[in-house]
């Protein structure tokens, strides 16, 4: 592709977080290698690919661009000319943490109507109804209805609403205990799948917090949301989505029950904790910057396919259909137009910024995307239809496929945040939870493995380290769940030594009968295979204690939700991201075109 002109914005020297933007798109572009990019997703981590662009660009010239989630908003900034310099200061100057916007707590209330009424009620709707019906409705009905009960329940028994007998008190107090049981099941099972330790009540607790959640003073059921959300997140909630819980006041910082609630509803009523608002808009400016003059900038006529410079196939997973879809081609499919260039309905003028953040749908944390579904809705104009798009990591996190069919033959240079995929440990599956570890990772890996292995003489890899340094603040939680479990494993290493010393006695007990004999050593043998795991779990931590009292370099893996990423770890990203770019071109890579 050749003839490609330096957008707009770039000539008139817009800026992005108060610095001038700048481009690939120069002089020397045509005597570069034409290449593909393709970007894997990754939430936060994506910001070391800016490291990465900055490297590469200076020996290729940009023909096409895919991406998933994170790999979706890189590969839509190259595709409107930015270049490594100006990625690297949107990477290092976007607050990651403000894109978890939460929704306003009436906004969910009302999504939550829909459910509340009609033969179909699901069985939390019907207990919140039961246990806590203002929970579910926007603060102006809760008023109205309060006023209502209020004058009918005073005509009729001189009674004031608040006067509940013992009988509705029972009922309340049960059908609490019956949300409380059937969430810690789900939430525990949910847990083991991503390798979340499950919380542990006992029973005092359990109805304290029930009594708390239902019955309790606003104090109590804050104290109670803290223990419920312990409950439903583990201990691994991530530090950004708990900053988005906390309000902070004269007594310090603590969760505020509007927010806590706002992100619990989200999640079961509108399919997210977050809107993922910001984040639309954060992309929507960058795409005008560059690509449109000043007085053209309008935010809500967002950039379209057809204004990129280059190709860019964006990926989605359409849960409605359980099929991927690649913006903007897969758009037909749907009944968008491939005629009329000037039609609303034309599958290039959809909106790159609505694309991009269908990708990056990370299930349960932001809101899908509805895409109206042209081909199945009477009125073009007024769809009827819709289809529920999430993160497109979920069928193909690594877009290779959509470059190395065609006919043109060129390197795809693929941007891969960790390891090399066919250099990590195969999962081990003789337990359930190994078994189920691995089927979602089939389901979500073998399609990209596939791609991979066929274009694997287009292919060069850049394979990004995800190693950061630990924050202060990191290595002090770190030490704290180190002394936790450390208290655990010794426990539980009293507990099976006590097992051990009774297998012995009771071996000489029934020395007289072999059966019995070898039954018990086959007990004793299996606590010992567990003692011995328990003592090099103990060793390890012994060791992760000694680097942190010895105050030594610790680093650990960037993981897809570190939205609280520091400054200074953005930065190793980065250069992480650089010097994996100058490996990967001292390769077989050939930049001549």
């Amino acid at each position: 592709m050749s003839g490609i002109k330096k957008p707009i914005g770039f000539k008139e020297g817009h800026s992005v977080f108060n610095e001038k933007i700048t481009s690939w798109v120069n002089e020397d572009n045509e005597i570069r290698q034409p290449v593909y990019g393709v970007f894997n997703g990754g939430g936060p981590k994506g910001a070391a690919f800016a490291g990465s662009i900055k490297v590469v660009e200076k020996e290729v010239r940009w023909q096409g661009v895919s991406g998933t989630s994170a790999g979706a908003i890189t590969a839509a900034l190259i595709a409107a000319g930015y270049d490594g310099n100006s990625i690297v200061n949107i990477s290092k100057s976007l607050d990651f943490n403000s894109l978890l916007d939460r929704f306003d707590l009436n906004e969910v209330r009302e999504a939550a109507q829909q459910w509340t009424s009609g033969p179909d009620v699901d069985w939390l709707t019907w207990l919140l109804l039961q246990t806590a019906p203002a929970l579910l409705k926007p603060d102006n009905q809760s008023a109205l209805e309060r006023r209502l009960r209020d004058k009918l329940l005073s005509h009729e028994t001189g009674m004031k609403s608040k006067d509940i007998t013992k009988d509705v008190d029972d009922f309340i107090f049960n059908a609490g205990s019956t949300a409380y049981s059937a969430m810690k099941s789900t939430s525990t099972f949910l847990r083991s799948l991503v390798g979340w330790e499950p919380r542990e009540f006992a029973l005092s607790d359990k109805v304290a917090l029930v009594s708390a959640l239902t019955l309790g003073s606003d104090e109590a059921k804050q104290a109670a949301l803290l223990e419920l959300l312990e409950m439903v997140f583990g201990s691994h909630l991530p530090p950004a989505m708990v900053d988005t819980l906390m309000s902070e006041d004269e007594h310090g910082r603590k969760v505020d029950p509007d927010k806590a609630f706002s992100v619990l509803l989200g999640l079961y009523y509108k399919g997210g904790a977050y809107k993922g608002d910001t984040i639309r808009c954060h992309i929507e400016d960058f795409l005008q910057q560059a690509l449109r003059r000043e007085a053209d900038y309008d935010l809500s006529k967002p950039v379209t396919f057809k204004e990129l410079l280059i190709p860019l196939k964006v990926i989605a997973a359409d849960l409605s259909n359980q099929r991927l879809l690649s913006f903007p081609e897969d758009l037909l499919n749907y009944g968008y137009d491939d005629q009329d260039e000037n039609s609303p309905n034309y599958y290039k003028n959809f909106s790159v910024a609505e694309a991009v953040r269908a990708s990056m749908s990370i299930p349960l944390l932001f809101e899908p995307v509805y895409l109206a579904d042209l081909s199945a809705s009477k009125d073009k104009e007024n769809p009827e239809a819709f289809v529920t798009l999430v993160d497109g990591g979920l069928m193909n996190n690594f877009p290779v496929s959509q470059f190395s069919q065609d006919n043109q033959d060129l390197p795809i240079f693929g941007f891969w945040l960790g390891p090399n995929p066919d250099l990590v440990p195969s999962v081990s599956t003789d337990r359930v939870s190994g078994y189920l570890t691995g089927l979602i990772g089939a389901l979500m890996s073998a399609h990209d493995k596939d791609a991979m292995d066929k274009a694997r003489d287009q292919l060069l890899l850049v394979e990004i380290p995800l190693d950061i340094d630990l924050t202060s603040t990191e290595i002090e939680a770190l030490k704290q769940q180190t002394l936790a479990e450390q208290t655990r494993c010794q426990s539980q290493l009293g507990d099976i030594n006590k097992a051990l010393d009774q297998f012995t006695a009771n071996k000489s007990i029934i020395s007289d009968d072999a059966e019995l004999v070898k039954f018990i050593e086959q007990k004793e043998a299996g606590f010992s295979r567990v003692k011995a795991d328990l003592d090099d779990q103990l060793s390890e931590l012994a060791i992760i204690l000694g680097k942190i009292a010895d105050k030594s370099h610790m680093t650990r893996k960037t993981e897809t939700l570190d939205f609280s990423l520091t400054d200074d770890q953005k930065e190793q990203l980065i250069m992480n991201g650089e010097e994996a770019a100058r490996k990967a071109l001292k390769g077989s890579f050939n930049p001549s075109p």
